[in-house]
């Protein structure tokens, strides 16, 4: 049998081992909420730098397309621009070969064709009114020779129509404009069509 002094080393050996089973079960638990409470806590950390990430990823995203939006808005104004300057080079140059034109008998040829275009073109006759541009001035004469009946008149400086003939006809309220300035306006149309230079 044990004596006393036996049985209670034996019962505190049980209670100090029961306590050690206690404190490693409390140890381990804490380590496994240790380790939840840290896995959480990164995944956390992970999610929020992602969100950050995925934020300055847009902003850049956002900032480099106002960017290129901004060039192109710039390259195609410039474009634009040195466009309508060789467009307007070209078509000035067109405008000083037909005032030059003008004061020759070709010219004279081509308008009275345009007059008698424009009055089969609106039925006119006797009455058909007949406009023509301000620097035509020194053909009036001709022209009423011409298509006797007709009513002449000049158009004003702000409507030039660099040459050629409107024809009205009172009768049928028609009209045939058959003027230089809308065929310019035709071949520059057509030349931006064909030259590339349309936008």
């Amino acid at each position: 049998m044990l004596s006393s002094e036996e049985k209670l080393q034996h019962f505190s050996g049980m209670i100090f081992a029961e306590a050690d089973a206690q404190r490693k079960q409390i140890l381990a638990q804490a380590e496994q909420e240790c380790a939840a409470i840290r896995e959480t806590f990164e995944t956390d950390c992970l999610e929020r730098a992602y969100q950050t990430i995925q934020k300055k990823i847009a902003g850049m995203q956002k900032a480099s397309n106002e960017t290129v939006a901004r060039m192109q808005l710039e390259s195609r104004q410039k474009l634009l621009s040195e466009r309508e300057q060789v467009v307007e080079t070209v078509f000035l140059e067109v405008k000083a070969r037909i005032a030059a034109y003008q004061s020759t008998e070709a010219y004279r040829a081509l308008l009275f064709e345009t007059i008698c275009k424009g009055m089969a073109e609106t039925g006119a006759g006797a009455g058909a009114v007949v406009y023509l541009d301000h620097t035509d001035a020194g053909l009036v004469d001709a022209v009423k020779a011409e298509f006797p009946g007709a009513v002449v008149k000049l158009l004003p400086a702000d409507d030039a129509v660099l040459g050629g003939a409107r024809v009205y006809a009172p009768e049928s309220r028609a009209l045939a404009d058959n003027t230089l300035a809308l065929r310019l306006a035709e071949e520059r149309r057509r030349f931006l069509q064909t030259s590339g230079l349309s936008l």
